[in-house]
């Protein structure tokens, strides 16, 4: 089965206490449709 994957890239940051406490750079994660909605519980 294929199905259509997209691909996000991006920078993050995490902060504490009003400071940036990581750092990342070009984060990569695969983004996938979801087709019914997920009940609560699952």
């Amino acid at each position: 089965m294929r199905s259509e994957l997209v691909l996000g890239i991006a920078d993050g940051w995490l902060s504490m206490d009003g400071e940036i406490i990581y750092r990342a750079k070009d984060l990569k994660v695969g983004l996938f449709k979801q087709d019914a909605p997920l009940q609560p519980g699952t």
